[in-house]
């Protein structure tokens, strides 16, 4: 377990000194407290960004990502007096602490990450880029830029274990800042009683490590973007330093979860809210075009596709691309097939409908509501009881005290109806199209924080004590949920203790020796995993679906330099 919490603590003082040397280096600003969120959050999208472009020479090794580690902590000695200061300090050992609570004998979010997470990043360990590699795992386009992050983590420090530990990082970095800017602030303004719903919305609704997956991050950019909108709006300003951070998380959010790509409305409404149209002169803008450039190019290499498995993104001519529907990376087949079981296609008596038409009207509403709608239903209750509660509490201190807050300088109701409408045309467009909960969380957390809030714009009476210790107690309860698994797990003899399996569902076993390998012609096409089982992060390229089958479909080639899955037969 010392080992588990040192490994973390490294990561906490590598993304930090990163994330303010990225700083430092652009705006020339101090270090701040109040920043260190942001400075997490830039210096992961940095590695991955380092990851995603290196990819596409290399594969990323450990000794890259051993480098990645030791530069920006040997930084930290330029700075010592700096991170010595007691208050930082305290924040650095808060945010390991809060991960490796979150982490520790827990597991990953199965069964995606032995699908396709963690095949991907070992793909990304082994190779450079394979053109048409869903052709074998049409999962392994479905990966999000998270993954790239990962890879970055297997060093000679950490360990091939090291690949789990990012996904804690930006969840400890976000809940770090937002309870901060709760406890720091000195008074209750409408703004700061937004900011509390969305820090209790995501302890409440986001706080198990084997359910964070690749939604999780997505999710917590979205309302880490409210979180500093709201300060924006507040401050009636939007600077280039602004810009920067709202651009960069939008593009991280959508990258890692490219269902929130409505996101990028926010950064429409500011640019416009504030006149801000000199972006276009600014040299960020257009790094973070090419970033979003080789991103999708990226995905054209792997997929065929822009944007895996939209068929409209598709280019039906690349070798590496099958317009026939029957076969197994097949775009229109992935798409109609993922998006009637969002729409509680196997929740069907009788499924005699194709993909397609299930997907057509509203016939599955009635389907999809029996299941889907009253899981998630069951979800909010927690949040609705939450609500509940703050509705007593305002009662009490209304009657008591006949004392309102003041919100006269607070956000304008022309900018909240902005942020409404945002959030529910983003949410409708979810529940239309893939209304499962992990997708549209974001969207339909947002979307009920603000609507929630609006009751309480001219008719708040709790004090500011009052929110902060009831923020204290559910900051506790959940780090005793936490503790309480570890408790329950202290006993565990594993080969891996106390981290998250990553070979396999058993913890026990390293499932390394239990694939195999499948070849054709005498050469080695990828691995496949024994029946009953999945890829994990084991050897590479790998895929759980039919082999035979994927063999009739593609050759194994190279084109431009690249290993390729070719189609036989378009």
């Amino acid at each position: 377990m010392i080992y588990l919490y040192t490994v973390i603590f490294l990561s906490t003082l590598q993304l930090i000194s990163l994330g303010y040397l990225l700083e430092k280096f652009i705006f020339k600003t101090n270090f701040e407290i109040k920043k260190i969120g942001i400075y997490g959050i830039n210096s992961i999208f940095i590695l991955g960004f380092i990851s995603l472009f290196t990819n596409f020479f290399f594969p990323i090794g450990k000794l890259l990502n051993t480098i990645l580690l030791i530069i920006p902590i040997f930084f930290i000695f330029l700075y010592y007096k700096l991170f010595f200061i007691k208050k930082i300090f305290i924040s650095i050992l808060f945010i390991s602490l809060l991960s490796f609570i979150t982490i520790c004998l827990s597991n990953n979010y199965n069964p995606d990450a032995g699908l396709y997470h963690l095949p991907y990043v070992r793909l990304l360990n082994d190779s450079k880029i394979i053109l048409g590699v869903t052709n074998i795992n049409f999962t392994l386009g479905q990966s999000s830029f998270f993954q790239y992050i990962a890879s970055t983590y297997n060093n000679f420090i950490f360990g091939e274990h090291g690949i789990v530990i990012p996904l804690v990082q930006i969840y400890s970095f976000i809940i770090f800042s937002l309870v901060y800017y709760l406890i720091s602030s000195r008074k209750v303004t409408y703004t700061y009683f937004l900011i509390f719903l969305i820090t209790c919305f995501c302890l409440i609704r986001i706080n198990r490590y084997s359910e964070f997956g690749n939604d999780a991050p997505g999710h917590l950019l979205y309302f880490f973007l409210i979180y500093l909108i709201l300060q924006i709006l507040e401050k009636k300003t939007y600077s280039e330093y602004d810009f920067f951070n709202t651009s960069l998380i939008s593009i991280f959010a959508f990258i890692t979860k490219p269902t929130l790509i409505f996101i990028f409305l926010f950064n429409v409404f500011l640019l416009f809210r504030f006149k801000f149209f000199k972006f276009f002169k600014l040299k960020i803008t257009y790094l973070f075009i090419f970033f979003i450039f080789i991103y999708f190019i990226k995905n054209l290499m792997i997929s065929g596709c822009i944007l895996y498995p939209i068929k409209i993104t598709c280019i039906d001519n690349l070798e590496w691309y099958s317009t026939n529907i029957e076969h197994h990376g097949n775009s229109e087949r992935v798409h109609d097939q993922g998006q009637a079981w969002t729409k509680g296609f196997p929740d069907h008596p009788k499924p005699q409908k194709s993909f397609k038409d299930y997907n057509k009207g509203f016939y599955w509403l009635s389907i999809w509501y029996k299941n889907h709608g009253y899981i998630i239903i069951k979800k909010f209750i927690p949040v609705f009881l939450f609500f509940a509660i703050i509705i007593l509490i305002n009662l009490y201190f209304s009657n008591k005290s006949k004392n309102k807050i003041n919100n006269k300088l607070d956000i304008e109701s022309k900018d909240l109806k902005y942020l409404l409408i945002i959030t529910g045309f983003s949410s409708s467009y979810w529940f239309f199209n893939f209304p499962v909960l992990r997708y549209g969380l974001g969207y339909v957390g947002g979307f009920i924080l603000l609507l929630f809030s609006i009751f309480f714009k001219e008719k708040m009476s709790i004090q500011l004590k009052t929110l902060k210790n009831l923020l204290i107690f559910l900051c506790i309860l959940i780090v005793l949920k936490n503790s309480n698994r570890i408790i329950k797990n202290l006993n565990l003899n594993y080969n891996i203790y106390p981290w998250p399996s990553i070979y396999g569902f058993d913890k026990n076993i390293n499932n390394k020796h239990q694939l195999t390998k499948i070849y054709k012609d005498k050469e080695l096409y990828f691995y496949t995993p024994n029946k009953s089982s999945l890829c994990f992060f084991n050897y590479s390229p790998c895929t759980h679906f039919n082999s035979q089958k994927i063999l009739s479909e593609v050759e194994l080639t190279k084109l431009y330099n690249f290993k390729t899955f070719k189609i036989k037969e378009k």
